[in-house]
């Protein structure tokens, strides 16, 4: 049996607020597909950079890497470097609560 692709009710999608502190995006995905429906696919972190991309909110740099532009900057996208457990650095997108709303305010032209 296919699975449907993601989707949320407005009346779901209405209960989600931001988080106060900084998040990124699987953070977000987490929290989306905590609303998803038996049978139905999850949204996965690609959906929404590929959108954020499109948008010019993020650029793909010359490692691969997704960064903010001055536009995503603006809105609320900051890289923070971290470490994991063996001390290798990495650097994550972490998206405040203006840019978090952006994203639910936009979850359906993301989604669709």
């Amino acid at each position: 049996m296919n699975k449907r692709d993601y989707y949320i009710y407005q009346e779901d999608l209405v209960k989600i607020n931001p988080d106060k502190k900084d998040v990124s995006i699987s953070e977000i995905v987490k929290r989306l597909n905590s609303f998803c429906k038996p049978g139905m696919k999850k949204m996965r972190t690609v959906q929404i950079t590929n959108y954020m991309l499109e948008k010019n909110f993020l650029f793909e740099n010359e490692q691969g890497s997704k960064r903010p532009t001055t536009k995503g900057t603006i809105l609320g996208i900051r890289v923070e470097e971290r470490k994991d457990e063996f001390e290798t650095i990495y650097f994550v997108n972490l998206y405040n609560e203006r840019a978090q709303m952006y994203i639910y305010d936009h979850l359906y032209d993301i989604i669709l």
